[in-house]
C-alpha cells in the first residue's frame, strides 16, 4: 500500500512518502466492502461493518507494517527502510544544517553503526 503524507503543526513539519505491506489475512476488496458498509442507511449493516473495521485496527489488519518512508521530518531529508515488524533498519539523512549521514540499526533498534561517525 502507498501513501502520501503532511503535517504541519505544533512545531513540527513532515511530508513524506510511505510504503506498508499488504497485511495478508485482510484483501483490498475485504477494506473496501467494509468501508462501504459502514457508510449504509442499514443500521444493521452499518454496525456489523463498523466492528469488523475495529477487529482489523485492533489485529493491526489495516495497514501492514510501514516498510519505506521517502521524505522530510523537521527540515531532515530520509530515507528510511523498515524490517517486516515495522521497524527502522537503515536511515539516510540529510539533515538541516545538510549533513548527511548512514545509520544502520539490529533488531532491537540499536544504532550498529553510522557513517561517517560522529
Amino acid at each position: 500500500m502507498l501513501g502520501i503524507g503532511y503535517s504541519d503543526g505544533g512545531g513540527r513539519r513532515y511530508a513524506g512518502l510511505q510504503v506498508w505491506d499488504q497485511p495478508t489475512t485482510v484483501t483490498i476488496e475485504d477494506k473496501l466492502r467494509t468501508l462501504a458498509e459502514m457508510a449504509s442507511e442499514d443500521a444493521t449493516v452499518r454496525d456489523a461493518a463498523r466492528a469488523r473495521a475495529q477487529a482489523m485496527e485492533e489485529a493491526g489488519e489495516v495497514f501492514g507494517p510501514q516498510r519505506v518512508f521517502v521524505g522530510s521530518i523537521d527540515r531532515s531529508a530520509q530515507v528510511v527502510l523498515q524490517d517486516t515488524r515495522g521497524a527502522a533498519r537503515i536511515k539516510l539523512i540529510v539533515d538541516s544544517s545538510d549533513v548527511a549521514r548512514l545509520i544502520f540499526y539490529d533488531r532491537a533498534g540499536n544504532m550498529v553503526e553510522q557513517i561517517p561517525e560522529r
